[in-house]
């Protein structure tokens, strides 16, 4: 019954910011960038009216409220100027690490109602994850990035973000997750990649700024239909 609810507010409010953020920007994009997030916490909660769901589902839901709040760090990174404007940038990219880790253990208790030991998987995806991101760290320079006094929060949250999408891919083959935890994770990874190169890669098009901002709501909206997949 809440699912065409929930994705109908995801839909619209996430058209509905990127009109006004692409047309009018500035404190206006922020608040249409804030209510659109919200949506989507709201997209959350409605699964849980449906239905008992368990324990593990309010780790999913934790990380579409810290991402929610990240997602308002991050308009205001984009608005302001000055010695606050790094600090913007710095507590996003916070907000989204603690929204990989919610995401992680989330999974991983998932994981435990069908395989006795995740350790292995998870071992496997967080050292690829910390590999490929510190070849990317090692090798941005040259792919158009400049971190500058960022590298170490970006390599630590590109080792997150990493690490949950390949963790996402094996425990989707190991215990058969729905496709939608490896859709959602997948997107995530790409809109993070696209706006590494507009932060610090200085090509903030407004093309790349809409690819962006579709590919990082789709993965939002795959995360609120997973909650919703626990109902079924």
């Amino acid at each position: 019954m809440y699912l065409p609810i929930s994705l109908a507010l995801c839909i619209v409010s996430t058209i509905i910011f990127i009109i006004i953020k692409t047309k009018i920007g500035g404190k206006k994009g922020v608040i249409a960038k804030a209510f659109a997030s919200l949506m989507f916490v709201v997209g959350g909660v409605l699964a849980f009216l449906n239905k008992q769901l368990p324990f593990y589902a309010y780790f999913f839901l934790g990380a579409l409220i810290f991402s929610f709040i990240g997602d308002i760090l991050l308009g205001l990174f984009e608005t302001k100027s000055g010695k606050t404007n790094s600090s913007y940038l710095l507590l996003g990219i916070a907000a989204f690490s603690i929204t990989q880790i919610l995401n992680i253990v989330g999974m991983s208790f998932h994981a435990l109602n069908e395989m006795d030991n995740i350790i292995v998987p998870l071992g496997l995806a967080a050292g690829i994850g910390i590999v490929i991101a510190l070849l990317i760290t090692v090798n941005s320079k040259s792919m158009g990035i400049t971190f500058g006094k960022f590298t170490l929060p970006a390599t630590i949250y590109s080792c997150f973000v990493i690490s949950t999408f390949i963790y996402a891919v094996f425990l989707t083959f190991l215990v058969q997750f729905t496709w939608s935890l490896i859709i959602a994770t997948t997107l995530f990874l790409a809109s993070d990649l696209i706006l590494s190169f507009m932060y610090f890669g200085d090509r903030n098009q407004t093309e790349m700024d809409v690819a962006n901002k579709v590919t990082y709501y789709l993965a939002q909206i795959m995360y609120v239909v997973y909650l919703f997949e626990f109902i079924f």
